[in-house]
């Protein structure tokens, strides 16, 4: 699963590069908050980037998933709050698919 986290890492790299000029992004920190308390992402922010984040892995994966579900926000823990956490749900949601 390391193209799918690299391509999760890349469209929050582009993200970031072209939406928050101001807002550095350290590509090898999985532990960096995205959303919530201290997340540099408010929330148009975040749809923005996860829709990103589903074209990208169709493209490059040909899997078609949605992020923000139901199944998202039910989680005691939320896939949004740390890059870490959104890759594991992907992967979860990629693997759920196949």
């Amino acid at each position: 699963m390391k193209k799918t986290e690299n391509i999760i890492i890349d469209c929050i790299q582009d993200y970031f590069n072209d939406e928050l000029d101001d807002t550095p992004f350290d590509r090898n920190n999985l532990d960096a908050k995205l959303f919530g308390a201290g997340g540099p992402l408010d929330s148009m922010d975040l749809v923005v980037l996860l829709v990103q984040i589903e074209e990208r892995i169709e493209e490059e994966l040909g899997v078609e998933i949605v992020i923000a579900s139901e199944k998202a926000m039910s989680r005691r823990t939320s896939p949004f709050v740390r890059v870490k956490y959104l890759i594991e749900f992907i992967n979860k949601l990629i693997n759920d698919k196949k």
